[in-house]
């Protein structure tokens, strides 16, 4: 479990305070949770994606053999197979 050291203070409009207290009653977890939650789907997923994608991206231009499936599995079940 995260140990949580670091605080953050923000300010909302009514609205959006009314919305979040609703949410935190109808979840029962605490505004804080949500929020971290939010952050993480919001903002730090987007970067797991991007570094994702620039790891294809690495991956795909890298001129590896490739072969046809068939032979490849072959090759890779020998391998597995072998002390």
């Amino acid at each position: 479990m995260a140990t949580y050291t670091e605080r953050v203070q923000t300010m909302l409009s009514k609205k959006q305070f009314r919305e979040i207290t609703k949410l935190s009653r109808r979840t029962e977890q605490p505004i804080s949770v949500l929020l971290r939650e939010a952050l993480n789907k919001t903002y730090f997923h987007t970067v797991s994606l991007e570094q994702r994608r620039m790891a294809a991206k690495r991956l795909a231009s890298l001129q590896a053999p490739v072969s046809d499936w068939d032979q490849m599995e072959e090759e890779i079940e020998a391998g597995i197979r072998q002390p």
